[in-house]
C-alpha cells in the first residue's frame, strides 16, 4: 500500500443482509471494495449490488 492507500472495514447498506466489506481508498476514492474475509456475516462473498458499490459512489451523476 501506498502512503495514501487505505483499507476501510466497514458492512454494506444496500440490504438488511449487511455483508462485511474491505473499502480500499485511495486520496479519498473508492477503488476497490471487496468481501471482508473476517466478517462472519460475509461468507466469503456478497452479491453484485455490493461489488459495484464503488461505481455509484464514483459516478459522475
Amino acid at each position: 500500500m501506498t502512503a495514501t492507500q487505505a483499507t476501510v472495514h466497514t458492512f454494506c447498506r444496500y440490504c438488511l443482509a449487511s455483508f462485511g466489506v474491505e473499502v480500499t481508498v485511495e486520496d479519498n476514492r473508492v477503488v476497490k471494495i471487496s468481501a471482508d474475509k473476517q466478517n462472519p456475516h460475509s461468507w466469503h462473498d456478497f452479491c453484485a449490488k455490493g461489488r459495484t458499490a464503488n461505481r455509484l459512489v464514483e459516478h459522475p451523476r
